[in-house]
Formats: structure tokens, sequence, C-alpha cells
């Protein structure tokens, strides 16, 4: 089960300039990559109450150890820091958020 805030945590310019920031930085990397084996990959990470990433994790490998590291390495050091999450009343609260790389399905 998991608990949506009143107001999530969102990267400055929203998901598509997330996207477009991932993408441009892993480029170099995944493009030299058999697409049809890289495996389902999940990167979990927190947004603190302050706005900042932490608690990078990977909880699904995508088959490739340096790509794995460097994702973990884009995450961790996005280069601003979150509008936080915020709870009913307000107040400033952690968000944990998941980021999905890969072949779905597999």
């Amino acid at each position: 089960m998991s608990v949506t805030p009143e107001t999530p945590a969102k990267f400055k310019g929203g998901k598509s300039t997330l996207i477009q920031y991932l993408k441009k930085k892993s480029f170099k990397m995944t493009s030299e990559i058999e697409k049809e084996k890289i495996q389902p990959c999940r990167i979990y990470f927190t947004v603190t109450a302050s706005g900042k990433v932490s608690g990078v994790k990977l909880d699904a490998s995508s088959g490739y150890r340096e790509i794995d590291r460097s994702l973990i390495k884009l995450v961790k050091n996005m280069p601003e820091k979150w509008p936080f999450a915020k709870d009913a009343n307000g107040k400033a609260i952690a968000q944990e958020l998941v980021f999905f790389f890969g072949s779905e399905g597999r």
C-alpha cells in the first residue's frame, strides 16, 4: 500500500524535464547496449522534507552493472532541489519515489 501526499514532490520543470535530464545524461552509456537484453531496472529514492534526494537504492538490476551504477549516480546527483511533498496540513514531508528503466514486461 502506498499513501500519496496531498501535494507530491515534483522535479522542477515536471516529469518530462526529469525524463529529459535522465535520457540526456545516460545516452552515451545506454546507446551501445543491446536493447533486447536489458532487464527492467528500479531505483527507489526519497525526496526529503527539505527537498533533497536521499536513500537512493537499486531494487532491480538492468543486467548491466555499469548502467546500474551510473543511474544511481545520476539520481543521487540531480542538479536541483525538489519542491518537497506536503501533507493535508501543508507540512513538508518526505516522499519515496521510484524510477523505472529498461524494457517493460520482462
